[in-house]
């Protein structure tokens, strides 16, 4: 998941670049940016980092994207493969031309959350068809608000894959 399915602009190849080397951590991707649901300019990219000192690289992260604490958000993810429970933090980051959300998890969780990214990277058709026609719907026509897409995302992906997974955002 170092590597996308889909090319990433050139303004967010080079910050990504630049995050990951001030980091002195592997970006992995996750998402639509490795399915077939991706629309570029549209969609956000997905980034985990995984770190063996996770506040050293949450305080980095804020300081390089200059993020204020209210942006950053504590997520709490039951697993739904494995039940297990991760905890970590939640961030996005807007700059032109390109949106990216980023997930920051203590390295001992990398193997139990790539694993849930990759079931999710390999979807049947009809649910990248699913994803594809409510983010149409959302994005394009604006039928669908913010909620109502996410909630039906949530659905499409737990649901017809058969995971138990329950992901809290504290804000």
């Amino acid at each position: 998941m170092e590597h996308t399915k889909h090319p990433i602009p050139d303004k967010a190849r080079v910050f990504f670049k630049n995050l990951s080397e001030y980091l002195d951590i592997k970006l992995l991707y996750f998402g639509s940016i490795q399915r077939k649901d991706y629309f570029p300019g549209i969609s956000d990219i997905d980034v985990d980092v995984f770190a063996s000192n996770v506040s050293s690289a949450l305080a980095k992260m804020k300081q390089y994207m200059n993020l204020p604490n209210e942006k950053v958000k504590k997520v709490f993810w039951k697993l739904g493969y494995s039940d297990k429970v991760v905890t970590g933090y939640k961030m996005m980051y807007k700059a032109d031309g390109f949106s990216a959300e980023f997930s920051l998890y203590d390295e001992k969780f990398k193997q139990d959350v790539i694993f849930e990214h990759t079931v999710k990277s390999n979807l049947p058709f009809y649910i990248e068809w699913l994803l594809i026609i409510i983010k149409v719907l959302h994005y394009q026509f604006e039928i669908l608000d913010r909620e109502l897409f996410s909630y039906a995302k949530e659905k499409i992906l737990n649901v017809l894959l058969g995971s138990k997974e329950i992901f809290v955002v504290i804000k």
